[in-house]
């Protein structure tokens, strides 16, 4: 539901019981009846008696840190939806501590992902049920594919944290992946589930104010939080993880193409770089100096980067929150920081880091109605349709490309964890007042139906100005301005403000979404593990996971692997025009990515092919 609404002033949530966009909100958890609220604002009427009469959904957890903390605390505050039964963390005290938490046995909390599924293989070998149903993925960036790779395979349903993978290829395959193996699928976006996300999708989506035409976007880092994950911290480098875009931003692209659904993305084009945290930026008194525990007292107490203040201070002041748990194992003391800050990249002057991660970044994208040849992450579904558009590409020959062009493979049922939203709310209005099981479905097995064609489209090309910036005294409390036909909605993460310009500007309201489960992100945390379950479930027991575009889905609005495929093309695409400062055409660069895709693949079977015939001693001469 939209929340409340008022007209004149109505005040926000108080400091205290907003939550932060990096860890737990400040007063706990916000215990509810409803047992999801999915993007979309949609609130699910099923009766609480009818959760407590299934069996919990098992699940492993692949890392302890903040974010494994975060799914594992929702875990054990809803023992009756799902239960983690085995983790695996390299750090001792850490794994110890979460395996504590969840009474977890000590042959199943394990030090690597690889041990974890050893046993799980073992198990399945002997005739047992592997070791979990399903499983988290909360591990550095670039391990992301490979994990979500081995676990799909295995029949393990997955939520991995964002992002998919931190190049194209990996993104790719485990898109091909995970829709072969057929299970559900989520990635960690959960700023779309927040109750204040979802609040602003139902009334893009009402059509109360007409088309949306324009977006002004702002994701205001925060100073400091930068400063900690993309200057000292595991997201300092492209060469390591991903671009910024998709680190942080994948959640809003992934909310942008939600909110223009069926248009897909255009053009895109993007300015930014590195200006601040560099070498030449560092105080002349602080020059020879690389650690923070070394500057001098005149500089580091004036340093809004001081590591001794971000790290140091709050714990010695008894805080052992973000971001100092962070980077130590287990409890943090003052001890443990102090080697930290001595011996890890954070206690390293911000401005004598590798970074490479740009500190400001404007984006610009252009949506358009989906056709057949802008539409390659949708259309083409599996490998063989990958190889089937380099087959069409001028590098291979005329009559291979006669040949392979028209063999088109039979579309492949998207592993679909979370399915298209509805496009039309004003075609559904029943939907409020029905429960999960009356809610029209379609077959499991059928082909989603496709968007609607341009034909069937408003006449109209959105657009969205969007802004990263790393220097703010906000913390990933974005601000956004949707621009429509009839009015403006302006936001700020907790309420929004609607004015309907046919009321001559009489009647601005102020609404105040719902408040959300719990967990951080603004309640989306919890709310996209109840989705996932809630799809887990559907999964299980057999039941189809709801209707694709044309109506409304029992999970509200979702995204599947392959939309997610699209959030990320269009952030590499984003990031091509900002390193070769040009307009990026969106059809043409994912068409362009999934033949080079196509030509690796196909170069790597010629190779095996090749070894084949040279050591098999079973192929006959050409003598």
């Amino acid at each position: 539901m939209l929340g409340s609404v008022e007209n004149g002033p109505v005040y926000p949530l108080s400091a205290p019981e907003v939550p932060n966009d990096l860890g737990q909100n400040s007063n706990g958890p916000r215990r509810t009846n409803i047992s999801a609220v999915a993007p979309g604002g949609f609130e699910s009427e099923r009766p609480e008696e009818e959760e407590q009469s299934k069996e919990p959904i098992t699940i492993a957890v692949i890392g302890a840190g903040q974010r494994g903390q975060t799914f594992g605390y929702y875990a054990r505050t809803h023992p009756k939806k799902c239960k983690v039964v085995a983790v695996a963390e390299p750090r001792l005290e850490t794994r110890t501590e979460f395996a504590i938490k969840h009474q977890i046995p000590d042959k199943h909390a394990f030090t690597s992902h690889s041990e974890l599924l050893a046993v799980s293989d073992v198990l399945v070998a002997d005739g047992k049920p592997r070791i979990a149903q399903a499983v988290i993925i909360c591990v550095q960036d670039k391990m992301h594919a490979e994990l979500s790779i081995q676990f799909a395979r295995r029949g393990f349903h997955v939520l991995c944290e964002k992002p998919l993978g931190v190049n194209i290829n990996e993104c790719l395959q485990v898109t091909e992946e995970v829709e072969k193996a057929n299970v559900v699928f989520a990635l960690g976006h959960n700023f779309p589930y927040s109750p204040y996300a979802a609040s602003l999708t139902e009334l893009i989506h009402s059509g109360a104010l007409g088309r949306l035409l324009h977006i002004v976007h702002i994701e205001p880092v925060g100073y400091y939080h930068f400063a900690h994950s993309y200057v000292r911290g595991n997201w300092q480098s492209e060469h390591t993880s991903a671009p910024i875009v998709l680190t942080k931003s994948s959640h809003d692209l992934d909310i942008f193409c939600r909110w223009f659904y069926p248009l897909v993305p255009k053009h895109v084009s993007s300015f930014g770089g590195l200006s601040h945290f560099r070498r030449e930026r560092k105080p002349s008194a602080a020059r020879g100096v690389m650690r923070c525990l070394e500057c001098p007292s005149s500089v580091e107490q004036r340093c809004e980067y001081s590591a001794k203040r971000i790290y140091l201070s709050p714990i010695q002041g008894g805080s052992v929150g973000w971001p100092g748990n962070t980077i130590v194992d287990g409890r943090p003391t003052v001890e443990k920081m102090t080697r930290a800050l001595e011996e890890t990249p954070y206690g390293l002057c911000v401005y004598e880091s590798d970074n490479d991660v740009p500190d400001h970044q404007t984006i610009s994208i252009q949506f358009t109605a989906p056709t057949d040849d802008n539409d390659l992450v949708q259309k083409d579904r599996s490998r063989s349709n990958f190889r089937r558009l380099y087959a069409e590409s001028p590098e291979r020959s005329a009559s291979q490309s006669r040949e392979r062009s028209h063999a088109r493979q039979p579309h492949r049922q998207s592993s679909t964890s979370l399915q298209h939203p509805p496009h039309n709310r004003a075609a559904t209005p029943h939907y409020r007042s029905q429960s999960h099981s009356q809610v029209r479905r379609t077959n499991l097995e059928s082909e989603p139906p496709r968007p609607r064609r341009t034909e069937d489209l408003p006449p109209t090309n959105p657009t969205i100005s969007f802004t990263i910036a790393a220097h703010t005294d906000s913390i990933c409390m974005r601000k956004t301005t949707l621009y429509f036909e009839h009015g403006e909605v302006i936001g700020d993460m907790s309420t929004y403000t609607v004015t309907d310009f046919r009321d001559f500007g009489r009647h601005a309201r102020r609404v105040i979404p719902p408040p959300g489960l719990g967990g951080g992100h603004g309640g989306g945390d919890w709310a996209l593990m109840e989705a996932w379950l809630r799809a887990i479930e559907l999964r299980e027991s057999g039941t189809p996971e709801g209707p694709g575009p044309e109506g409304p889905s029992p999970l509200g609005v979702g995204a599947s692997v392959r939309d997610q495929l699209r959030v990320f093309m269009t952030g590499f695409a984003i990031e091509e025009a900002r390193k070769e400062l040009k307009v990026v055409d969106c059809a043409e660069f994912e068409s362009r990515m999934t033949r080079r895709y196509a030509r690796r693949d196909d170069e790597q079977e010629s190779q095996i092919a090749e070894v084949a015939i040279e050591y098999d001693p079973e192929l006959p001469s050409e003598h």
